[in-house]
């Protein structure tokens, strides 16, 4: 809650399925874990993530069922599957190039975006690298 004071945007992008990520994030955080994020994208699939264009954003539901509506914003308090860096800053509205990464894998969570030669994405990508690792 501090960071989002501060008008910090949170978010939470992993490899890991919704399931996965629901059971994990509820134990350690609570049920309401996903209040703490702008927007929590799971089986992203890392890194082509970063640099495939033709993946879209799919919603999940509550019951943890993808939809297939066309995605126009990333919502608060709902998770997406899949999707792609360009989108996701397309629907977000998000620019800088500032980015505090905590993570258990930076090859995949961020090597193809360091070695991109796009400015708005590789610019000073990692502040602060594998804070946590498991």
């Amino acid at each position: 809650a501090k960071l989002a004071d501060h008008g910090k945007k949170m978010f939470l992008i992993t490899n890991s399925p919704s399931s996965f990520v629901d059971k994990g994030m509820s134990y350690i955080v609570g049920k309401d874990w996903r209040d703490l994020f702008d927007v929590v994208i799971v089986q992203a699939e890392k890194p082509n993530f970063f640099n495939d264009k033709r993946r879209p954003f799919r919603k999940m539901n509550e019951k943890g069922v993808l939809l297939w509506d066309k995605i126009h914003k990333l919502q608060k308090g709902q998770i997406y599957k899949q999707g792609n860096l360009y989108e996701f800053l397309k629907l977000t509205g998000w620019r800088g190039s500032r980015v505090l990464y905590f993570g258990d894998h930076i090859y995949s969570d961020l090597a193809t975006m360091v070695n991109d030669s796009r400015p708005s994405v590789s610019a000073g990508v990692v502040t602060h690298s594998n804070y946590f690792q498991n």
